[in-house]
């Protein structure tokens, strides 16, 4: 409950207006009905799909779902357990429309070990849970998220291909990794090695930030102050495309 509370709070915090928050929940999962009924009462911009306790349906069959009850020309990925600042939506459709492609996503995130505190800029990679795109071209030429319940974000990026921009953003998103994660540990120690870590005092900004579901996101200004320009330089702008991490 608390992710989906913490999903929603990112999302209603976003400085972009014209937006629609979609989520679809188990019906066997009362307390995320219940929170999510009760947040599409006081917000029209909410929207909730309930399915039966028994139907079988994977992780990316559940995307795929939310992407057709959506009604806006453009669909954001919004894992529940990361940290967003407030104007990721705004500067992803910028940057659609002045790069003129269908999709964009982040080439660099912020990476925060929840464990040991610790934060860092990620290696340079298309990080599958940034995608910003246009629901037509995914309708269009027939992509869609394949039925798994893990790495499903990865096939749905190589069938988007060169229709992909990486933008350089990294300030918008501060992927947490936990114990939760459905990546393997052995997974995130090869992330951690290619990339860059932050100073002491970034690292403690970055903890406090991502530590709990923000009710403001007034503070998350301060992202603006972490020094990301180590990203730019050699050997660190190098795409690690064997990477494909499952979130």
């Amino acid at each position: 409950m608390a992710y989906l509370k913490n999903a929603y709070n990112y999302y209603k915090n976003q400085s972009y207006k014209n937006k629609e928050f979609v989520v679809v929940c188990r019906s066997d999962d009362l307390a995320s009905v219940e929170f999510m009924k009760t947040t599409e009462r006081n917000d029209s911009s909410v929207k909730t799909l309930v399915i039966g306790r028994d139907q079988e349906i994977t992780l990316g069959e559940l995307r795929n779902l939310s992407i057709d009850e959506s009604k806006g020309e453009y669909i954001c990925i919004w894992d529940d357990d990361d940290t967003y600042h407030p104007n990721r939506l705004t500067q992803c459709l910028s940057e659609i429309q002045k790069l003129g492609v269908p999709a964009v996503a982040l080439s660099n995130v912020i990476m925060h070990d929840v464990g040991n505190e610790r934060s860092y800029i990620s290696p340079y990679r298309v990080w599958e849970a940034t995608l910003f795109c246009e629901k037509h071209f995914l309708k269009q030429h027939g992509i869609a998220y394949p039925s798994l319940n893990r790495g499903e974000d990865t096939p749905l990026l190589d069938a988007l291909g060169d229709n992909v921009a990486l933008i350089f953003h990294p300030h918008l998103y501060i992927y947490k990794i936990h114990s939760f994660n459905t990546c393997p540990t052995e997974h995130f120690a090869k992330l951690i090695h290619r990339a860059i870590p932050l100073m002491p005092h970034e690292s403690g900004w970055i903890h406090t930030l991502s530590s709990n579901p923000r009710e403001d996101a007034t503070d998350l200004k301060i992202l603006h102050e972490v020094d990301f320009s180590l990203a730019h330089k050699k050997p660190y702008k190098q795409l690690v495309s064997e990477l494909a991490i499952e979130v």
